[in-house]
């Protein structure tokens, strides 16, 4: 059998290393503790456990509010923009 992706808007920010983009991932992932270490990873605790964004990697909401992080190549192949 083949299947499709249904399609599902999300909310996107590409973590670039910088304060006020944390502060935009904050307000997305809505409540979900948060940290950054000395190499700018940032780490963002989830009901499943801890997940690590590098600089680069997009934190994406899904419906729901579950928060997960997505390198860019598979971002790109995966989401495209639409007007909000």
């Amino acid at each position: 059998m083949k299947y499709r992706k249904r399609s599902v808007e999300i909310e996107a920010i590409r973590w670039d290393g910088d304060g006020q983009t944390v502060l935009r991932i904050r307000a997305l992932a809505q409540g979900h503790k948060m940290g950054v270490n000395g190499q700018n990873v940032l780490f963002i605790e989830t009901p499943d456990g801890m997940i690590a964004a590098e600089v680069g990697d997009h934190v994406i909401s899904v419906p729901g509010g579950e928060v997960r992080v997505c390198k860019p190549a598979l971002f790109d192949l995966t989401y495209e923009a639409i007007d909000a």
